[in-house]
């Protein structure tokens, strides 16, 4: 399996994780998230899912998904990898398959999670990470102009793609009645299926 496909998993198990009716249904979650909308350095930095809860005290949480040991030395080789979300998160977790960094390994200013990646995808309807280290309280900043940009963007992004997929779904929705029309018209003209018999079935069809 390949970094990418990896890291695409994971996500998925932290969103439905953290979206789960019951304590997570307050969260408001923004995978990729930019932390800017200019094209600076900062700016493009990306958090893999930033996290608000919208209950009192509107907690942030970041996590940032590592599956690979060079990518998660690279990162602590730059102080300023994650300065951006560390400054607008109350929590910060790196996300790992389990194994894959030792608990002392973790910053004092960072959290761990392990996803088991196989554990997922044979039951993705429902994975809760596993906590390996805690991560400590921080205070956090208000969110710059840029940031709130960023996820205005953002929400308006979904909400188009999502628009798209329910029109893709009525397409093919009303392909589907078409298909069944001309099959049953079909049957029709070689005397198969009385053409009383033939609407009625697309009527009842129709109403499931």
């Amino acid at each position: 399996m390949k970094d990418k496909e990896k890291t695409s998993l994971i996500l998925e198990a932290l969103i439905k994780n953290n979206t789960a009716w019951g304590r997570s249904r307050h969260n408001i979650l923004f995978p990729e998230l930019r932390l800017g909308s200019g094209y600076c350095g900062v700016a493009q930095r990306r958090i893999d899912l930033f996290m608000i809860d919208s209950g009192a005290g509107n907690v942030t949480t970041a996590f940032e998904i590592k599956v690979s040991r060079g990518d998660f030395k690279h990162d602590l080789d730059n102080d300023l990898k994650q300065r951006g979300a560390r400054l607008y998160s109350n929590y910060f977790y790196y996300v790992t398959p389990p194994g894959l960094v030792k608990t002392e390994e973790i910053p004092v200013w960072a959290g761990l999670l392990e996803i088991d990646i196989e554990k997922y995808k044979a039951d993705k309807t429902w994975y809760t990470p596993r906590e390996i280290v805690p991560a400590p309280l921080h205070s956090k900043a208000m969110p710059s102009w840029g940031l709130i940009c960023s996820m205005i963007r953002h929400i308006n992004k979904e909400a188009g793609q999502q628009r798209v997929a329910d029109l893709n779904e009525e397409v093919r929705l009303l392909q589907n009645k078409l298909n069944r029309a001309e099959s049953l018209l079909g049957k029709i003209a070689r005397g198969e299926e009385s053409e009383y018999r033939t609407w009625e079935l697309m009527e009842y069809k129709a109403k499931k």
